[in-house]
């Protein structure tokens, strides 16, 4: 007797969705609600400079005429050149001219120097919440809550 034989129309229904739940990695029982940051907190942190970011993050900021050298924000560099990462304080950007790696945003000098790359759809809300931290930025959500300070 095959498999699915034993089962009725409704059991097989319910038994596909699980299956096709499971693999898309979404459980229907557990759903999450996000708050969504504000947008006046979110301005507030892409407005910070990338070097006072850099700073407090603990990079060795050398001044080279007007932009500073310092060393690849990416952890996953694999050159033994190092410092050949600079930021121009004039432009809020960042790059390294060995790796690649750069930005024109706080969030994606914290993301790269954290996770290694910047993919807005992964990293943007933990950076956010991780530049907030370090620099002792109070979060607000839209729901009025704020976190931090």
């Amino acid at each position: 007797m095959p498999f699915f034989g034993i089962l009725s129309f409704i059991e097989m229904s319910v038994f596909f969705a699980l299956t096709i739940n499971e693999r898309e990695g979404v459980l229907m029982t557990q759903q999450k609600t996000y708050k969504k940051i504000s947008q006046e907190s979110i301005e507030t942190i892409t407005s910070i400079p990338i070097i006072d970011l850099a700073a407090v993050m603990g990079d060795n900021l050398v001044r080279k005429g007007k932009q500073y050298q310092i060393p690849c924000p990416n952890p996953n560099h694999q050159e033994n050149i190092s410092d050949n990462a600079y930021i121009d304080p004039t432009k809020n950007v960042f790059k390294c001219f060995s790796c690649g790696a750069g930005g024109n945003n706080p969030v994606a000098y914290y993301a790269t120097k954290t996770f290694g790359e910047y993919i807005p759809k992964q990293h943007f809300i933990k950076s956010v919440k991780g530049i907030a931290e370090l620099m002792g930025i109070q979060l607000k959500f839209e729901d009025g809550s704020v976190m931090g300070k």
